[in-house]
């Protein structure tokens, strides 16, 4: 072996080493994650026999009767808030109340949950130009915040969690998230992927509505989500879009179940690639 070839070789050794060791290291950090929920799979609040619990520990200093939880980590009584079943002093508990997501607000500000691999997780102030009286969350199936002024979305890595989102022309107003992968304001329709939107001009926003989480339509054409589903004409896609359903009949358009469609001309087949679908065939139709 000469010495380019010497020196090859021991490169690629230690590739091999940097990436086990990068490996090991992303393992180590999940590991340390839900390591917790293995050791104390009861990692919330819980009731029993007229008393309180967060995981193991008795929460001896709240009453059953005046006890109300949140979510898994925050829950409250007639006096405080608590987070992980200890008691938060810096909010107003009379107006406190949970925004989704692990963000909340009191009359004084807005709060998020932070958790952190090597510390303890926290409720923290969310520091900010957010207006606080407008702050609300687009719903449960979207990361999409928004105010009076400006659209956020949940960026789970960076501190505070949110990033805004610009989008020239949009109504802050009237933004709605519909379902899933889909927010509407008076003008237009736009595609979610968890914070990256894209414009829909195509899509007519005064008909638009959302059949389910993977197929939508207007009053002109069928649209659906194509991240790991076929239709009868395209192939899945690996990253998040959508598609139009060519020569779907809009006006006419329903959903039999959730793999298969039908209009007045035809039944639609999309469902994930080498899925069964068996046909109920309305009489008088093929597909």
């Amino acid at each position: 072996m000469n010495l380019v070839d010497q020196i090859n070789a021991s490169n690629k050794r230690n590739n091999k080493k940097f990436i086990l060791i990068g490996v090991l290291i992303f393992v180590a950090l999940i590991a340390a994650a839900i390591l917790p929920f293995f050791i104390n799979p009861k990692a919330f609040y819980d009731e029993k026999d007229g008393k309180i619990y967060f995981g193991s520990k008795e929460l001896t200093y709240i009453k059953a009767n005046e006890f109300k939880p949140l979510d898994y980590s925050v829950a409250v009584d007639c006096t405080k808030v608590y987070y992980n079943g200890n008691p938060v002093d810096f909010v107003d508990r009379k107006t406190f109340r949970n925004l989704d997501k692990g963000f909340y607000l009191d009359k004084n500000g807005l709060y998020y949950e932070k958790t952190a691999f090597y510390a303890k997780n926290r409720l923290e102030p969310l520091e900010g130009d957010y207006d606080k009286a407008t702050f609300h969350s687009l719903g449960y199936q979207t990361s999409l915040f928004a105010d009076k002024t400006n659209l956020y979305a949940i960026e789970v890595f960076a501190d505070p969690p949110l990033k805004k989102i610009e989008i020239p022309g949009l109504d802050i107003a009237s933004v709605e998230s519909l379902h899933n992968n889909w927010l509407k304001d008076k003008n237009k329709v736009y595609f979610d992927d968890w914070g990256n939107i894209k414009v829909c001009s195509e899509i007519d926003a005064a008909s638009f509505v959302v059949l389910n989480y993977t197929v939508a339509k207007d009053k002109n054409k069928v649209y659906y989500i194509t991240r790991g589903l076929k239709s009868d004409q395209k192939e899945a896609t690996e990253k998040a879009d959508y598609a139009v359903l060519d020569g779907a009949d809009a006006a006419t358009f329903e959903m039999i179940n959730s793999k298969e469609y039908r209009d007045k001309n035809r039944t639609w087949t999309i469902a994930r690639e080498g899925e069964k679908v068996e046909y109920n065939m309305p009489e008088g139709r093929t597909k």
